[in-house]
């Protein structure tokens, strides 16, 4: 079952659904193929392992990830596994046979199946594999929650009260379990929000590039990002993703947006061809100027595998 050799092979002993498999079943998903495997987390024990394979060996037990991670590209270097390029992401039971088996081949074995403490119930350890860190990494650090904070859990279910429990949250923090109706009113000025303008911005620029970047949001961008702040922002992207669109020639580009209740980052990477040194730079002046302007700075590198990143940074208050 091994194909190549950082793969691993795991004799599955506990499995779990994700509403992404109900997803695929009807139909929502067309690139997993009719007859795969499903599921994309679990726990069991390594029966075999390829010949690069260095952090597990037979008879280990691990948690399988819901997301593989070859660990060499620029996306795995900046904890963005999820956007891997090197054969990783969300491939199990999507691209590849998944965990609802009895045996499951796991690609970047190394960085994507974990070796169990002792004592660890192995359905117990089977929720750190998808809904435990989605609730942590989407809900409570993209959330930027904090002791006293007052947080809305819209649906309390599995998701949500994992949300809850990975907040830590007690008696000093006041929980509202509310649901979608009860934000409706909101709608309307949601739409106005940071969150929405960006995703507004990348939907127009998509066509020009032929493809949809991808966009990672952390924090409380719609309420600690001033408006005069968050109107420079969709500036720089418009600015960014243009450039990318009529220079770059690229096949991938990732957006990243983020506050920490200091400062806005916007970064905007992609795999093209990078910056021509006789090419315009009035756009690239602009950005560095709206920078300055709040007090903040424009850095443009070239990844090692190529390609062009950009990262606009300003404080949120002022400087």
């Amino acid at each position: 079952m091994i194909k190549d050799p950082t793969d691993a092979v795991v004799r599955v002993d506990a499995v779990t659904i994700c509403g992404t498999d109900l997803h695929i079943l009807k139909g929502d998903v067309p690139e997993t193929r009719p007859g795969t495997v499903l599921g994309h987390e679990a726990v069991g024990q390594v029966v075999e392992t390829g010949a690069d394979v260095r952090t597990v060996r037979p008879g280990d037990e691990v948690l399988i990830s819901c997301i593989t991670a070859c660990g060499r590209c620029r996306f795995c270097k900046d904890g963005a596994y999820g956007q891997c390029r090197g054969g990783g992401g969300w491939i199990l039971g999507h691209l590849i046979d998944g965990t609802q088996a009895e045996y499951v081949r796991v690609p970047h074995a190394d960085l994507s199946v974990h070796r169990l403490p002792g004592g660890v119930e192995k359905h117990d350890a089977v929720l750190f594999a998808d809904i435990f860190p989605t609730a942590y990494e989407v809900g409570v650090t993209n959330g930027n929650v904090r002791p006293g904070d007052t947080v809305a859990v819209v649906g309390a279910g599995p998701v949500g009260l994992a949300a809850i429990l990975t907040a830590r949250l007690d008696e000093t923090i006041k929980i509202i379990r509310s649901t979608i109706f009860g934000l409706r009113s909101r709608e309307t000025a949601a739409r106005s929000g940071l969150r929405a303008r960006v995703m507004r911005v990348v939907g127009e620029t998509a066509p020009g590039s032929g493809f949809a970047p991808s966009v990672r949001m952390e924090g409380l961008l719609d309420t600690q990002v001033p408006k005069d702040v968050a109107d420079h922002v969709i500036a720089v992207l418009g600015e960014a993703l243009s450039n990318v669109a009529r220079h770059a020639r690229a096949g991938r580009t990732a957006v990243a947006l983020g506050t920490d209740g200091r400062e806005v980052r916007l970064a905007v990477v992609d795999d093209g061809v990078g910056i021509p040194p006789d090419g315009r730079r009035s756009g690239l002046r602009n950005m560095a100027e709206r920078a300055e302007q709040l007090g903040g700075s424009l850095e443009l590198t070239t990844p090692a595998d190529g390609g062009t990143s950009l990262v606009w940074r300003v404080p949120v208050n002022e400087p």
